[in-house]
């Protein structure tokens, strides 16, 4: 007795590359805001991880120097 599936299995075999450009095409696709959501979900899910907690307010640092190896 086989019992017929209600969701076929379904695999797709592919190079590197063509993961590589699906990736990309998929993204393309998204609106800019989708973009920028998704980048404040990782950098919150990357800092939690990191240091435990997302910081609150990002601290400014500028080094000044100079573009001439001279001075």
């Amino acid at each position: 007795m086989s019992k017929e599936r209600k969701i076929a299995l379904v695999a797709k075999k592919s190079s590197v590359q063509e993961a590589a450009d699906d990736y990309l095409f998929f993204w393309v696709d998204r609106n800019i805001k989708e973009r920028f959501e998704e980048l404040l979900r990782l950098k919150k899910n990357y800092w939690s991880w990191k240091t435990g907690s997302y910081p609150k307010s990002i601290e400014k640092v500028v080094f000044k120097r100079s573009l001439y190896a001279g001075g």
